[in-house]
């Protein structure tokens, strides 16, 4: 979506398609933070704001939420992102970056401070070696 002259950041929110409480986690520089954060809290929209990647990615989890529209605030711009079961939602943006990406994710950086095995991570997709695994997500720019 081609943003409109002088708008920021700011000028946009996330539209999630339930209303749930859900939890996010900030990735600090390559590792997931391990404290986690209620949001959405009986709202389905979330304002961006210029803070909000100050310190690196948003993970979402524990979404009932399988579609996510980002709006204009000041025109009927969007573009619709269907991820139809993704355990996870990442948003991040780079410091007065003019974008913000929505990526649907299965897996998720280890935590900090993290020194084991791959079988003991908790947040990745596992699947025995005569398997396959295949998913996928669409993007609608309205």
């Amino acid at each position: 979506m081609n943003r409109t002259e002088g708008d920021s950041i700011t000028d946009y929110y996330i539209e999630f398609d339930e209303i749930k409480n859900c939890h996010y986690q900030q990735v600090n520089g390559k590792a997931l933070g391990r404290f986690e954060h209620e949001s959405l809290v009986n709202t389905s929209s979330l304002n961006i704001t210029s803070s909000m990647f100050e310190i690196d990615a948003t993970i979402y989890h524990y979404l009932t939420s399988e579609t996510v529209t980002l709006r204009s605030k000041s025109s009927d711009k969007s573009v619709i992102i269907k991820f139809p079961g993704f355990t996870y939602l990442g948003l991040w943006s780079t410091p007065a970056a003019p974008y913000i990406c929505i990526e649907p994710w299965y897996g998720v950086d280890d935590y900090i401070h993290f020194n084991g095995d791959l079988m003991e991570e908790d947040r990745v997709e596992i699947i025995d070696s005569d398997e396959q695994f295949s998913c996928e997500y669409r993007i609608q720019i309205g």
